[in-house]
């Protein structure tokens, strides 16, 4: 009767060859998370945006005052939004005439303001 079985040098190769992909495969995996996370800040910033335009044509040319309220909560509930942190801190600040918010997360920061319904990123920017 002759038993099957891995022999020591297979294991070995099997361990090495498996070390070998996941050196690839995690900073792909990291820089994956990373472009979701940037995605999913730029749709809600650009929510914000539309909805500071709505506000700003609702209440007579002024835009959503959010000096030192404007965290998610208050962010959705003045603008009537819905929008999810999801591992971002939001950021809302303004004096009616003009106003900026961001999304931070780690080193990244999404901007937008006013004067561009596109969000820019600054810092560590996938």
């Amino acid at each position: 009767m002759q038993l099957k079985a891995f022999t020591i040098i297979e294991m070995i190769i099997v361990v090495t060859l498996l070390g070998i992909m996941a050196v690839f495969a995690i900073p792909n995996y990291t820089k994956s998370i990373d472009r979701a996370y940037r995605k999913d800040g730029t749709v809600n910033l650009t929510a914000i945006y539309a909805a500071e335009q709505i506000y700003y044509n609702n209440n007579n040319g002024s835009y959503w005052p959010a000096s030192g309220s404007g965290d998610v909560s208050a962010i959705n509930s003045n603008l009537g939004l819905g929008i999810l942190s999801n591992n971002l801190t939001y950021s809302c600040s303004g004096n009616g005439a003009t106003f900026s918010c961001t999304a931070i997360r780690g080193s990244m920061t999404l901007t937008v303001t006013q004067a561009s319904a596109t969000p820019t990123c600054s810092g560590s920017c996938p």
